[in-house]
């Protein structure tokens, strides 16, 4: 529900709207757009376009009223002749876009609208460390388990615990899913699923949170939630971008590992296998000079002073 118009009412308008090539943008204002609208509220349209005049207007009003068994009254009126500077800055400043051609159209959905969703389950204490799938919690890989209940890739949401519920993420392999949490399949028709785990990695589901004593997320609470999805080719443009990027982070991260590894191997080598025999060991003390005992401390007025036109900061301690 939006602007007191249910998504099927709203894509009905926006689709009419659409199939008149003469409208470039179309506009909600008054009452519905700055959600003051009552039930009967009228639904107020500006239409905008070189050549949307008043007589489109008047014809798209018919449209809507005439032709279709949405139960409102519809003012449309053509922005190039509003007169009134007032309605004008109204409409510019509160309203909100309802279509613009030549823009992707981004739909909101519900999410148990387009997709299903079911719990793990709990592995039997008897099976676990006797298969070849690992079980998976939504926080760890852990045991290993006869049997697999979700796959490589699936989308699931934690639905429990502790610190991470409402969290979003993909299955990397193929797993037995605990009653930790929730698989969700979407409609391959309206969502890409990577599109899904990105927008959910920016926009948390953390919120749907509705545990008192433990935190969980429900069917219900996920089922009620919504999502709003471009044309299904933006999504997949989308998502194969971000998982590129994915992937070049993954790779430098296990570069960086890499490096990290073969530091630590030859520090190892020099400083501890290929230590010579004229090598010895001495007291820190022995080789080194502290210099705390003979630190002056300066007061804060002092250390304000030496802020200004000095070569070398001065750091006390807590810096």
């Amino acid at each position: 529900m939006k602007y007191g118009l249910s998504d099927k009412q709203l894509q009905e308008i926006k689709e009419i709207l659409a199939s008149y090539e003469s409208v470039e943008k179309a506009v909600l204002f008054g009452s519905r757009a700055i959600d003051t609208y009552k039930e009967a509220s009228d639904v107020d349209i500006a239409i905008k376009g070189e050549k949307a005049d008043w007589s489109l207007a008047i014809t798209i009003k018919e449209h809507l009223e005439e032709e279709t068994y949405l139960p409102f009254f519809f003012d449309v009126v053509a922005y190039g002749g509003v007169e009134s500077e007032e309605l004008k800055q109204h409409i510019d400043g509160k309203g909100k876009v309802l279509f613009e051609r030549g823009m992707s159209e981004w739909r909101e959905y519900k999410l148990g609208d387009i997709g299903t969703f079911s719990y793990g389950k709990m592995p039997k204490k008897d099976l676990l460390n006797t298969g070849d799938f690992p079980t998976f919690s939504g926080y760890k890989y852990q045991y290993t388990y006869p049997e697999s209940n979700c796959n490589k890739n699936d989308l699931i949401v934690v639905a429990r615990g502790v610190g991470g519920t409402g969290d979003v993420k993909i299955v990397r392999e193929d797993c037995y899913l605990t009653n930790l949490s929730l698989k969700m399949d979407f409609d391959s028709e309206i969502a890409v699923d990577k599109f899904v785990y990105y927008f959910y990695s920016i926009e948390t589901l953390r919120y749907l949170d509705s545990g008192s004593a433990q935190s969980q997320i429900t069917i219900t609470d996920l089922s009620n939630a919504y999502i709003p999805l471009p044309p299904l080719p933006e999504q997949k443009a989308i998502a194969e971008v971000l998982s590129s990027l994915d992937d070049k982070i993954d790779l430098l991260h296990r570069q960086n590992k890499t490096l990290e590894q073969m530091a630590e191997t030859l520090f190892r080598q020099w400083f501890v296998e290929e230590a010579g025999e004229d090598w010895g060991e001495k007291l820190l003390g022995d080789v080194i000079e502290i210099y705390d005992s003979k630190r002056i401390p300066l007061s804060k007025m002092q250390r304000n002073k030496m802020k200004e036109g000095v070569l070398y900061p001065y750091y006390g301690l807590p810096q």
